[in-house]
């Protein structure tokens, strides 16, 4: 594919006082027109943008999105395919290279609209730069996305004939520099805390989906049952999210011409949907040479992974409280209750104080607690803990070991913590 640097009409420089300049921005060739179509685009004030780099869970947050805006229409969302109800963007006018019909299926979507675009941020209209409408950005571990890159590529046959790991090894070198996917993000991250964006990563949606509809309700001046937050938490799980034909991109594919797939090989839209599964097919070697160019372009932001992914728990914002008042007084008290002895002995024995994970000479106590689907798990003390259900099942903080599993139910997951204090001359 032959990739050609784009110079805009201008640069959101009331957003990020940056040398623009040293921010190459390319397209394919094709395409090359298509930014001047849209940067005088008008934006509507109830408009909600899903931008996002390909690949990093943009259809699942989509659907979230559109159910929030659509009073948890689910009929609806389950009768029409979802490229229909959130057109994208730039999709018209790659199928079909016509500048009198690109922007039509955004232009009469009924509002609000939601519109899905994967153009970084000076390409984008210019009247969202001004804070007209709201954004909403979803990123995820890149090497991850380019993965899940490859297997869609090959189900609609624009590859052939090529491994993951050549695909990985040449695209590494020419089309994802120019992609530029820790750039894109970086932008968006920096605009977090602007009223009209809203910033997320796939990993705090595996991890923590209910807080993240709880973040989008807010954000979106939206109300949610608890009855309705079980149903929606039910529809956009992976498993009924892969079964589902108006989220698979069954329609997208339709209008594409046919390719012809050498190889036989038809992978689901929504495929796999493991964090960090890109672990389990590449080899050392080539996950080596990914995070060295992801850690050069980190620099060059003055950004970790971590942040953009929202794996700093600074970055987090939290849900709201998950315990009834009393129970949360109660664990409180036993927490302080653990504490307390082991402060005492730490006082009286001083520098010759060691740690370990667990010995005999502090009783533990256990504890249990119901946490819905990716809940953060014993919220009330997360700080402390740093302890997510069901991810992590391990949990430590400085001197204080915890050790926590869940179980899983019907209703949710059944966390259980065994907590056990250690000190020792």
């Amino acid at each position: 594919m032959e990739w050609v640097q784009i110079t805009p009409q201008s640069y959101p420089v009331n957003l990020l006082a940056k040398d623009w300049s040293a921010r190459p921005l390319y397209l394919s060739s094709f395409m090359q027109e298509f930014p001047a179509m849209i940067h005088d685009m008008e934006v509507l004030p109830d408009d909600v943008w899903l931008v996002s780099y390909p690949k990093t869970g943009t259809t699942w947050l989509q659907e979230l999105l559109w159910l929030l805006l659509n009073g948890l229409d689910f009929t609806a969302a389950l009768s029409k395919d979802l490229e229909l109800r959130s057109p994208y963007l730039e999709f018209d006018f790659v199928l079909h290279r016509d500048e009198q019909r690109a922007l039509k299926p955004v232009l009469e979507l009924p509002s609000p609209r939601l519109i899905k675009s994967h153009l970084p941020l000076a390409l984008l209209p210019a009247q969202l730069w001004q804070g007209k409408g709201k954004v909403v950005y979803i990123f995820r571990n890149p090497i991850d996305a380019w993965v899940s890159s490859y297997y869609h590529m090959i189900t609609v046959g624009f590859i052939h004939s090529t491994t993951l790991e050549q695909f990985m090894d040449e695209r590494l070198d020419t089309e994802f520099p120019k992609r530029a996917a820790l750039d894109h993000a970086a932008e968006f991250y920096q605009l977090r805390n602007e009223p009209w964006v809203y910033y997320t990563s796939y990993e705090r949606m595996k991890s923590n989906l209910r807080g993240v509809v709880e973040d989008l309700c807010q954000f979106l001046n939206k109300t949610v049952t608890e009855q309705q937050m079980e149903r929606l938490l039910k529809h956009l799980s992976f498993e009924e999210m892969k079964k589902n034909p108006t989220t698979n991109h069954r329609w997208e594919h339709g209008q594409r011409p046919k390719q012809n797939n050498n190889n036989n090989e038809v992978y689901n839209f929504i495929r796999r949907g493991k964090v960090g599964g890109y672990k389990d097919v590449l080899s050392p070697q080539l996950i080596d040479k990914a995070n060295a160019y992801i850690e050069q372009r980190l620099q060059a932001n003055n950004v970790t992974l971590a942040q953009l992914l929202l794996l700093d728990d600074d970055n987090v914002k939290e849900s709201g409280a998950v315990g009834a008042g009393a129970a949360l007084g109660v664990m409180l008290l036993l927490l302080l209750s653990l504490l307390a002895p082991m402060q005492a002995n730490m006082e009286e024995h001083g520098s010759h104080l060691t740690k370990r994970y667990s010995d005999q000479t502090v009783h533990g106590y256990m504890t249990e607690r119901t946490c819905w689907w990716n809940e953060v798990c014993k919220e009330e003390f997360q700080n402390l803990f740093r302890c997510k259900c069901p991810q992590y099942s391990y949990c430590r903080s400085p001197g204080r070991y915890y050790n926590a599993y869940c179980s899983m139910t019907d209703t949710g997951y059944i966390w259980t913590q065994l907590a056990l204090g250690t000190v020792e001359r």
